[in-house]
């Protein structure tokens, strides 16, 4: 007997991805886990997941679909909780996971540096460079279009996603005593729609006989803004900061949505588009290291970023004249001070984390100042705080401080990763064709609804998870 059940990025909520299945059989019972993410700053929803003793317990093996925050933000609680078993995912998920890893060690250090507990001891971090070896040595690289036994009845083949550099639809064939169960996670899919800078279209060819699938719906009822449209705008913006001498910051996702932005610039640059004066400060370890992971990678590469990337090339689009890479955060705090006209790059995308959460409590109370945003925001953080406007939050709580929100936003809707509402609907009734049951999960709840009427309506069985609730597949 098959089970799943829905922990976290279900239910109406999009982020933290936490799905389990449980394989009971006459040899005994599997567990595989798929994403261990974090909730990124989500403040609207349940309280995270916490019920780790259980989610451990008999655990097999912890499978990844790609390396974005709120599907492998906790994996170093799962290890750290006591689980010891294997983890796969692409060989570019695995770097990226290696890479925010020693992030969070040295989040841990700076969250207890001159800290005492309640016994007046000083406060060690929770997670350690010995605890990184750990989880490193369990860490399996699996390539696209591969399939391999990760437990004894339970085999995975990991099909490109499109999403960002290695992310994956991970096929996973359950061996249920006499029959195989076959389950395709869609979750997180890129777009179908455009040729997206960098990465290769989503695969769309999969083995037949699926039974059942889970289709994310994070943008369930809305369709991209063209892609062109989408670089004329940000062209504009780039405009309005030399000619109104403003300084823009700019949040991104780190991995993916950062360095396709950064593509767009280089085609604008090449044009002759930018303003030969502007100065654009990426400002971002982790935007860097994905810089590194993407030209490691050139198996995930499409052609013409194979081209772009040429060793024999003095510019591409990670490394061109307007382009400038802070090399510690001295000089990373140092931006604030300046004067325009400047752009700011920086992560995270929902402004709740990382570098440019800094910048936005120089800059928040500027009015001279453009706030950029570029993909979803999870209701609850800092970015869906300035994405709601300063007439219903005039001022924002960073860090325990208060901010008057005098800055402009302005918002960038073509950029995202994921593909749109139609997309995501068009990708399961014509390509995967599940038998059984389609499941709606990693959307808020309307557009969960109008993911399920568009599949019925197409002649799938479709239901919205709930979270913790039993499903026997």
């Amino acid at each position: 007997m098959l089970e799943y059940r829905g922990l976290g990025g279900v239910d109406g909520t999009v982020a933290g991805s936490k799905h389990l299945f449980t394989l009971k059989t006459n040899s005994g019972v599997e567990k595989l886990i798929h994403d261990c993410g974090s909730q990124m700053g989500e403040t609207r929803t349940e309280k995270q997941f916490n019920q780790w003793e259980e989610l451990v317990n008999g655990t097999s093996v912890l499978s990844l679909s790609h390396g974005h925050f709120d599907h492998i933000g906790e994996v170093y609680k799962l290890y750290g909780k006591g689980y010891n078993g294997r983890c796969y995912g692409h060989g570019a998920s695995m770097d990226i996971l290696s890479s925010q890893l020693k992030t969070q060690i040295n989040q841990e250090w700076v969250n207890v540096k001159g800290r005492k507990d309640e016994k007046g001891q000083w406060m060690k971090p929770s997670f350690t460079s010995k605890d990184l070896e750990k989880i490193t040595e369990k860490m399996n690289p699996v390539g696209y279009n591969k399939t391999i036994q990760i437990s004894p009845n339970i085999r995975a083949t990991y099909f490109d996603a499109g999403h960002i550099i290695g992310s994956c639809q991970v096929l996973y064939e359950f061996n249920d005593d006499k029959k195989i169960v076959k389950v395709l996670t869609a979750v997180d899919l890129g777009r179908s729609d455009i040729d997206a800078p960098i990465l290769n279209y989503p695969c769309r060819s999969f083995p037949s006989g699926i039974d059942f699938c889970f289709i994310e719906s994070t943008y369930g009822d809305r369709a991209h803004t063209d892609r062109n449209q989408t670089r004329k705008d940000l062209k504009n913006v780039l405009d309005r900061i030399v000619s109104e001498n403003r300084r823009g910051v700019m949040g991104t996702f780190a991995i993916g949505r950062s360095h396709w932005i950064l593509d767009d610039l280089f085609e604008l640059y090449l044009k002759g588009e930018i303003n030969p004066n502007l100065k654009i400060y990426v400002d971002s370890p982790s935007i860097s290291e994905g810089e590194k992971i993407i030209l490691e990678h050139k198996e995930c590469l499409d052609p013409r970023a194979v081209q772009l990337f040429n060793p024999n090339n003095s510019e591409n689009p990670f490394k061109f004249r307007n382009l400038v890479y802070p090399k510690n955060k001295k000089q990373s705090n140092s931006l604030d001070q300046m004067k325009g006209p400047y752009l700011i790059i920086s992560a995270s995308g929902m402004w709740f984390m990382g570098r440019v959460k800094d910048h936005l409590k120089a800059h928040i109370e500027d009015p001279g100042t453009i706030l950029i945003q570029t993909g979803y925001q999870v209701p609850g953080c800092i970015g869906h705080m300035l994405e709601q406007g300063k007439e219903k939050n005039p001022t924002i709580n960073i860090d325990g401080k208060s901010y008057r929100y005098k800055a402009e936003q302005v918002r960038l809707r073509g950029y995202s990763a994921h593909a749109d509402g139609n997309g995501c609907v068009q990708h399961v009734s014509e390509f995967i064709k599940p038998t059984k049951t389609t499941f709606v999960v990693h959307g808020e709840r309307q557009q969960s609804e109008w993911t399920q009427a568009q599949l019925t309506a197409r002649g799938q069985n479709a239901e919205i998870i709930r979270k913790n609730k039993v499903y026997e597949l």
